[in-house]
C-alpha cells in the first residue's frame, strides 16, 4: 500500500482504490485531539506571526513549479511541503 500524507490507499476486492485515515481529525467521543507539542511550539515563537507565505501561482509559473493543475490530473503526481528553519541568537 502507498502511503500519501497521513492515510494509506488500500484496494477493495473491485481493484479501486480508497483512502484510509490512519489519524483521524476527530475521535469517536466527537473532540478534536490536542496536539501538545503543536501548542508548546506555539508557546516558542512558532505562531502565525512567524508564518510566511510564498504566495505564487504553481499553474501561472512553469519555470518554478511543477503544477499538478496546469498538467492534469492524469500525470499521477503531486506534493506540497512544510519547511523550518533554525533562527540561532
Amino acid at each position: 500500500m502507498a502511503r500519501h500524507a497521513g492515510r494509506r490507499r488500500s484496494q477493495d476486492r473491485s481493484g479501486h482504490a480508497e483512502p484510509v485515515w490512519l489519524l483521524p481529525p476527530i475521535d469517536p467521543s466527537g473532540h478534536r485531539p490536542v496536539h501538545r507539542r503543536l501548542l508548546l511550539r506555539g508557546q516558542r515563537g512558532f505562531g502565525p506571526a512567524r508564518i510566511e507565505s510564498v504566495n505564487l501561482c504553481t499553474a501561472c509559473h512553469p519555470d518554478l513549479f511543477y503544477s499538478y493543475r496546469r498538467e492534469g490530473a492524469g500525470t499521477g503526481r503531486m506534493i506540497s511541503g512544510i519547511g523550518f528553519t533554525v533562527m540561532l541568537s
